[in-house]
């Protein structure tokens, strides 16, 4: 979670250009930056899909504090 901070904060550019958007050996696309097990048919819609995710995350960077619970996964 740190780290998707401040991937926020800074606007990686890594992240903006599709690194970790792997074809599949079905001929689907998944984003390995979020999860895999939501794969899309074309590269472009991934990428229409990390910058829908990041318009609603990017609130994150005005807010003066965050609550962040941990799910039984993490804990």
């Amino acid at each position: 979670m740190v780290q998707e901070f401040e991937n926020i904060q800074s606007m990686s550019l890594s992240i903006a250009n599709g690194a970790l958007i792997l074809e599949r050996p079905d001929g689907l696309y998944a984003d390995y930056h979020y999860n895999s097990r939501f794969p899309l048919q074309t590269f472009q819609e991934c990428i229409e899909r990390r910058d829908f995710i990041r318009k609603r995350i990017n609130s994150l960077v005005t807010v003066d504090f965050v609550i962040l619970t941990l799910g039984l996964v993490e804990a």
